[in-house]
């Protein structure tokens, strides 16, 4: 099934060639980028939870084969991973996301997300992931109570950008949230960006209370947007 599914990627997405464009900012890699890219992509579609688990499973896969021909040379380690990722040229990415994007719109695939005619974007945080012992500058911070007391916990959040209403949810974007600011202001700047990139890819923007501020509305107005606030726990 998986050499089924790397052949029709192949085929439709034209894989090979078009992850040539993506860089990071290593020197003089003996892993490529378009190596990197893949083990992640097939991270996700195998459901794997961890860089880790995805070097567990190669390692005990019986044929190896169709995993190099597909990446280019063998996966690398976790921990190889994880430094290349961390350097990743997200402009690149960007622009593939984009290239997908529009082979889904060639082969009349987008019209599958309209619900009842119009095209819905959700735009939503989320938490990447969280720790008490380790962080960095762009690290947003909580204090939290635990068995131990109160505690500060590190974490990264994001605003994501995602085409509802078809077959799957489509990602077209998201935008880090950075210390001092708020899930609002760094929406805005993501939706500047879709504005730019994907000014006609939706009509409607789903999104929850929070962004129920004068500017966003405003905002949203100014580029012809629907607005939709899906509000929580009954507040009104």
């Amino acid at each position: 099934m998986l050499r089924r599914f790397l052949g029709y990627l192949e085929r439709v997405y034209h894989f090979s060639s078009s992850v040539d464009p993506l860089k990071d900012t290593r020197h003089h890699p003996s892993i490529s980028t378009r190596t990197v890219y893949g083990c992640v992509l097939l991270l996700f579609v195998l459901r794997l939870r961890s860089l880790n688990a995805f070097e567990a499973h190669y390692r005990w896969r019986e044929s190896k084969k169709a995993w190099r021909v597909f990446l280019g040379q063998s996966p690398p380690s976790a921990d190889t991973l994880g430094y290349a990722l961390a350097r990743f040229d997200c402009e690149s990415l960007r622009r593939e996301i984009h290239r997908i994007y529009t082979i889904l719109q060639r082969n009349h695939l987008i019209r599958q997300f309209r619900v009842q005619g119009w095209l819905i974007l959700s735009l939503d945080g989320h938490e990447l992931f969280s720790s008490y012992w380790r962080c960095c500058d762009q690290c947003l911070s909580r204090r939290i109570q635990t068995a131990q007391g109160e505690r500060i916990q590190y974490y990264h959040r994001v605003v994501v950008a995602q085409l509802l209403g078809g077959p799957f949810a489509l990602p077209l974007d998201l935008e880090p949230i950075h210390p001092g600011e708020d899930e609002v202001s760094a929406g805005i700047r993501l939706m500047k960006r879709l504005f730019k990139h994907y000014p006609k890819a939706f009509d409607v923007v789903s999104t929850d209370g929070l962004y129920g501020r004068r500017g966003f509305a405003q905002f949203m107005v100014n580029h012809s947007k629907h607005l939709l606030f899906v509000l929580k726990e009954n507040h009104s």
